[in-house]
């Protein structure tokens, strides 16, 4: 239902273009449409702290910077509004901890990292550097992720008081002004990795508020330990060599960081489990909700485990000393969920002008994730009267970028900072919808699961070739083909490669027949839909053939950007993606920069892009197609109201979506209405403020 009016309106253009062709000689480049996102390039210009983001940002085109995502200050985004600059603000998907090494004594004791909760002071953090940029959280699954998430589990309040309670009941001994082991003997030095001040100096203050608290009862043995973010994040996923760090994270839709972060099958290195937690009760809940395919048994379930990592409720709180049975709760201390605002330039240079649309335009606020999201990237565009940014004879977008990617390699990358450049490189075979969140045919036409013997299967129609008819290429310009998908699901799967082995491990083999493939799991789990979907065309075949054999450290520690790719490439970081990575990670740190060009091979044209985000949108209530979901949207559904084709008051337009927010089912009823209410007043791009 998606692709139906891009393919009729493409149709008449073909069709267009098909008589001119045979009225006159017409130049080759006049017949083929523009293919790919519609600005050239996109260059990630690495600025390392807030104050000199801010700087970049006021400058703007065409010596500073365009777009800033996820401003942390709100003197940022309120110098931001001053300017005139298009603001939007969206929910995130996202969440901030401090985590513990449970082998490490005594953070191995529940009843000291119950204390520890009771040290971080949320509200002070929040009201004295974040105000309504960010909310407290008690749980390690947001807010943003619905019905997923549990508003009930221990809150652990800041309470001075009450850590040297918990303390005290559970042994510790208070010699002088300073805490003791139950034994009398020191508590050992516990390090907290937090990031280096000059560069992210609210993560610095929040570790440092931290390490204060602790150290104002007496707990002394806490200490800071600012270090490069990758370097230390290395040493604790990689190596298990941490006390305790502080990491934010981005998340998908769906809660699966349970099963990642908290499972005991990933307690190995390079896992998302470096806490150590090996909890039986919390493994059961897990199991229902990733391998179950009962959904409000999975909601559940989720809840539950929820509850079980945070040792308790609201109405059953972890008591102290805790509870026989709770001893492996408080692996980590969710602090707080983040609000993405973001701000894209305009072209007054600091004088607003509200009858003046020119500026940076065709940011989609994802919901969940804002405006740093794929599709805003490939429908971005520079409405300037030369089509250029501002200054320049370049149709270039410059991002803010926090940080250097700590590798460009797609086995081992683990940061938002490397995933950011890679992704765009990338398509998987299901897209999301950026404004219901619907699942969307993209390099599969259709998918389909089903329970087989000695676990599931699951089924892919892949898209060798275009909306046009034409083979879809690799950006080295060789024919996708089924054959690849096969090549990166074995690759991780006999390699056993960390960062996807959570999955993979469940992997047994895949078979082809034509144009479907169909992978065989040794599980049931929904959620491997999504990991093989996105995991499809992550290798080419061409780089990662010479690797097969290697030792898993050998294809994780290798740099594939910094070696030149097959036909012509810059880098072997490639893939089916709308862009093509121009600089290598050695590049990035000698440039401040690096470069993403357009991909003019893209199997979309950039007028099939346009054309899908308009049919998305519609599918969130824009009956008419006028870029918002309007009073008219729904006057229009409800006057279509409890009909189908054939009825007199039937209207195509007003059939949005079936059940549940499915693909539309030839009838519009309470499903439509309900939809475009939820959406009401939502454009379909930031508009000009």
């Amino acid at each position: 239902m998606m692709m139906n009016k891009p393919l009729k309106r493409v149709s008449l253009a073909l069709i267009c273009i098909s008589i001119l062709a045979t009225m006159f000689a017409v130049n080759p480049a006049f017949a083929q449409p523009q293919r790919g996102p519609r600005i050239d390039t996109l260059r990630y210009k690495v600025t390392r702290s807030p104050a000199a983001q801010l700087i970049e940002m006021t400058l703007g085109p065409p010596t500073g910077s365009d777009l800033w995502l996820g401003m942390i200050r709100p003197t940022d985004v309120e110098a931001m509004d001053d300017l005139g600059y298009s603001l939007s603000s969206r929910s995130l998907l996202h969440f901030c901890e401090f985590g513990f090494n449970m082998r490490n004594p005594p953070l191995d004791d529940v009843n000291f990292r119950h204390a520890l909760a009771h040290l971080v002071p949320k509200e002070k953090i929040i009201g004295t550097l974040f105000k309504y940029i960010n909310i407290p959280i008690s749980t390690a699954v947001p807010p943003a992720q619905g019905l997923w998430y549990n508003p009930y589990t221990d809150p652990h309040p800041y309470s001075r008081a009450e850590a040297e309670a918990i303390l005290a009941a559970a042994g510790y001994q208070k010699i002088g002004d300073v805490w003791k082991m139950p034994d009398t003997s020191d508590i050992p030095n516990l390090r907290v990795y937090i990031p280096l001040e000059i560069v992210a100096p609210t993560s610095y203050t929040i570790g440092r508020l931290f390490v204060d608290e602790a150290h104002a009862i007496g707990l002394t043995s806490l200490n800071l330990e600012p270090m490069d973010f990758a370097t230390y994040t290395a040493l604790a996923f990689d190596d298990w060599d941490f006390d305790i760090f502080w990491v934010c994270w981005s998340l998908g839709r769906f809660p699966t960081l349970l099963y990642s972060f908290f499972h005991s099958s990933n307690l190995f290195l390079g896992s998302y489990n470096p806490y150590g937690i090996n909890y039986p009760a919390l493994d059961a809940e897990i199991e229902t909700f990733y391998y179950g395919l009962d959904h409000p048994a999975k909601v559940a379930a989720a809840k539950k485990a929820q509850e079980l990592v945070m040792g308790g409720t609201t109405i059953d709180p972890l008591l102290y000393p805790a509870q026989a049975g709770r001893e492996q709760a408080i692996p980590l201390i969710p602090v707080y969920s983040r609000n993405a605002y973001d701000v894209m330039t305009d072209d007054d240079m600091g004088t607003p002008d509200p009858s003046d649309d020119e500026g940076l335009r065709g940011g989609i606020n994802m919901f969940g994730y804002g405006i740093n999201n794929g599709w805003t990237y490939m429908n971005a565009y520079w409405n300037t009267p030369d089509g250029y940014r501002p200054g320049t004879t370049d149709n270039m977008i410059v991002p803010v970028h926090d940080e250097f990617p700590e590798t460009l390699n797609p086995t081992s990358g683990s940061t938002v900072y490397a995933w950011d450049i890679m992704d765009r490189t990338m398509d998987g075979l299901m897209a999301t919808n950026p404004y219901t969140h619907r699942d969307e045919p993209w390099l599969a036409t259709s998918w389909s699961y089903g329970i087989e013997a000695g676990g599931m299967y699951i089924r892919f129609d892949l898209r060798t070739t275009d909306l046009h008819g034409q083979p879809i290429e690799w950006q080295d310009g060789v024919n996708i083909a089924p054959s690849d998908v096969q090549f990166s699901w074995d690759f991780l799967a006999d390699h056993e490669i960390s960062r996807y082995w959570d999955d993979m491990m469940y992997y047994l083999s895949s078979d082809i027949s034509g144009n479907e493939i169909t992978a065989h799991m040794s599980t049931t789990s929904q959620w491997l839909i999504y990991a093989l979907a996105g995991t499809a065309y992550m290798l080419p075949p061409p780089v990662w053939t010479p690797m097969i054999g290697q030792p898993k450290n050998t294809i994780e520690s290798w740099d594939p950007s910094a070696e030149a790719g097959p036909g012509g490439l810059p880098t072997k970081v490639y893939g089916v993606g709308p862009f093509i990575l121009q600089h290598s990670t050695l590049e990035f740190a000698n440039n401040g920069y690096g470069d993403l060009d357009a991909n003019r091979n893209y199997w979309l044209e950039t007028d099939d892009i346009t054309d899908i985000i308009a049919d998305m949108f519609h599918s969130a209530g824009d009956v008419d197609y006028i870029g918002e979901v309007s009073i008219v949207a729904l006057q229009a559904i409800n006057l279509a109201m409890w009909t189908a084709p054939g009825d007199s008051d039937w209207y195509e337009n007003a059939d949005i979506c079936g059940p549940g927010g499915t693909p539309p089912d030839s009838y519009v009823g309470i499903d439509d209405l309900g939809t475009a209410g939820k959406f009401y007043g939502e454009p379909k791009e930031v508009p000009r403020m």
